[in-house]
């Protein structure tokens, strides 16, 4: 998991969180993890196993992502949040795809999932995804998703289910590994006593969304979700590694 000190530019009155386990069966834990609350941000990465070097895939993005999005230095209208997201996921992307080119080994790629919510609880919040690490929005008691998922399994319930059901682990997207990239980015209002969710399949592979709300409504802040949330998965069988952060507005 990242862990940086950044200086307090303008306070996001934002609660935020995260926690990470490599789970009961991986030698190593693949994923990442960063956030920083005075600015709004939280981002979740998942090297994607059996290609190359998915945790240095996973920390690169994290990397070069929020520095570009925190050099910008404060808020902006939904229209420019939308823009320098795409264009902080694809200059991830370019400079991903050219170091695996220059290594020589096989390339390594990464899902990636965040929010950029620098007004907090008076703006909007901006969610982004590449591959298959959710976002949901906690609102009400309930849980709505807010991110989709770049995955063949997406593709066949896009498709109106013909065929045979394929399995929901594939990915069609990742970061520096794919030929071109098309995030999914969406903006949307909160009010306090709102929640955001953000993990990787470790977590929503193995929990229904009904029982992460119950978590979520039961915790007492966010460090205490994030525990809720990774012991509850670590009491299953956690085959893949857990992360989890959660943002309450």
């Amino acid at each position: 998991m990242a862990t940086r000190t950044w200086p307090l530019i303008k306070p996001a009155m934002m609660d935020i969180a995260a926690a990470s386990h490599l789970g009961h069966a991986r030698r190593r834990n693949e994923d990442c993890c960063f956030h920083a609350p005075a600015h709004g941000l939280s981002v979740v990465a998942d090297g994607v196993g059996g290609q190359g070097d998915g945790a240095w895939a996973s920390q690169r993005v994290v990397d070069l992502f929020c520095d570009r999005i925190i050099s910008l230095n404060g808020s902006a209208s939904q229209d420019v949040r939308e823009v320098a997201i795409l264009d902080g996921l694809q200059f991830a992307h370019g400079q991903m795809r050219t170091e695996n080119n220059a290594g020589g080994d096989k390339p390594s790629g990464t899902t990636i999932a965040g929010i950029w919510a620098p007004d907090g609880a008076a703006g909007l919040v901006t969610a982004f995804n590449v591959g298959d690490s959710p976002v949901f929005h906690f609102t009400k008691g309930s849980m709505v998703k807010v991110s989709r998922d770049h995955s063949v399994y997406q593709l066949w319930l896009d498709g109106g289910r013909v065929g045979k059901e394929p399995g929901k682990r594939m990915i069609v997207q990742a970061v520096g590994i794919s030929e071109q990239l098309s995030p999914h980015i969406v903006s949307f209002p909160v009010r306090c006593g709102d929640a955001v969710l953000i993990c990787t399949d470790g977590l929503s592979g193995t929990m229904e969304a009904a029982q992460m709300a119950k978590l979520l409504a039961q915790a007492k802040n966010a460090q205490n979700a994030c525990d809720l949330l990774l012991a509850e998965a670590l009491a299953g069988a956690a085959r893949d590694n857990v992360t989890v952060s959660v943002c309450y507005f």
